[in-house]
């Protein structure tokens, strides 16, 4: 009896042996393969722990608990600062830098460029509209859309926006208050803040709803960024200073900052120009500064307004000022090239209404019924 349980015991210890030679043998085995992948893509410690985390427990899923991380890094009174009523010189931008929280939120996302609107509108149907230009730009862009109380319900509840807030790709900041005319706007794209607050990006692409991309272009957007300021051109006379039309364009956040921060401010008295999209044209062009820009006939591909181009990288509001220029059959050539020019939701343009922002403001006409 004694002998056949000392068989047992040895049979045991023996199967342990073998076992325990075997796993020894798969651990080198493996930590060969993820040397021998090192050594091929000069990888480091980075490699072994991503690939040790495949045998450990499920990771969450990038981005999706952004939300949640920037509450806990913010706090929750983040968009509750009071803003300016009067004068967009005192505007409070919230907390953070958009384009760096997106990137820690998902990491796959760009930190040299970020694309922006300013949007204080509640009109629902323009959402489909950024959808847009989240499908057709590089998935490596980063969205940041500057709204009003007035269209945040609208914004966050949005079913096909949703994954993108929750992922951060799309980065939600309200401002308590309203941009209701072009100059309005113009001084805020005139603020340094506003470029501050987008660091550490270096290019943005800033476009309105009376913009969009035409999703058939050769062209990127990304090919552009070799200008400080780039957008449709409006000038007609190739012997004059190009202006290039705000509404959809790349700028240089640093040039932006250096034009701010070293000419003659935009609400100088002496300013001629009412809006910022002239102001920096004519600006950056009469400068000692070298300021990169295009001429016309090179910003041509990039922006469609009154200049035809076949199949730019965008256009803005093509059906506006094209016919006058360029004829009723370019038009439509430019818009069977790129149909989205006929699918904007604001293909006119248009202000926002000051009664929602203030009932009592002299600009706000109430109906009489």
């Amino acid at each position: 009896m004694v002998s056949a349980l000392g068989y047992r015991l040895a049979m045991t210890a023996f199967l342990l042996v073998i076992l325990f030679s075997l796993f020894h043998l798969r651990t080198r085995q493996q930590g060969n393969v993820i040397g021998d992948i090192q050594e091929s893509t000069g990888t480091s410690g980075l490699l072994r722990n991503a690939v040790s985390g495949l045998t450990s427990s499920p990771r969450k899923k990038p981005g999706t608990d952004c939300l949640a991380m920037m509450r806990q890094k913010y706090g929750l009174n983040r968009f509750t600062r009071v803003a300016w009523q009067d004068d967009t010189r005192n505007v409070n931008f919230p907390e953070g830098f958009p384009v760096a929280d997106a990137h820690q939120c998902m990491p796959t996302l760009s930190t040299k460029k970020v694309a922006v609107l300013v949007e204080m509108r509640p009109q629902p149907n323009w959402v489909y509209h950024v959808i847009h230009f989240i499908h057709t730009l590089d998935d490596d862009w980063p969205f940041v859309i500057y709204h009003s109380r007035h269209n945040e319900l609208l914004l966050r509840d949005d079913p096909a926006l949703q994954p993108h807030i929750l992922s951060g790709k799309v980065q939600l900041h309200r401002l308590n208050t309203v941009f209701p005319t072009s100059e309005s706007i113009s001084q805020l794209l005139t603020h340094a803040p506003l470029y501050e607050a987008l660091a550490p990006a270096d290019h943005i692409l800033l476009y309105q709803i009376d913009s969009t991309l035409c999703a058939a272009s050769p062209l990127k957007v990304e090919d552009f960024f070799k200008y400080d300021f780039v957008g449709a051109p409006i000038t007609h006379n190739d012997d004059e200073t190009p202006i290039f039309n705000g509404g959809f364009t790349v700028r240089n956040r640093n040039a932006m900052l250096h034009v701010i921060k070293n000419e003659r401010p935009f609400d100088h008295p002496d300013n001629e120009e009412k809006y910022e999209d002239r102001w920096y044209s004519m600006t950056m062009a009469k400068s000692n500064h070298s300021y990169k820009l295009p001429t016309a006939k090179e910003a041509e591909p990039f922006a469609v307004e009154s200049r035809f181009h076949p199949l730019p990288v965008g256009v803005h509001r093509p059906r506006v000022y094209l016919p006058q220029f360029a004829g009723a059959e370019r038009v439509e050539e430019l818009l069977r090239n790129c149909p989205e020019g006929d699918r904007m939701p604001d293909k006119s343009g248009g202000h926002f209404d000051p009664c929602l922002n203030d009932p009592n403001s002299k600009d706000c006409v109430k109906s009489s019924k």
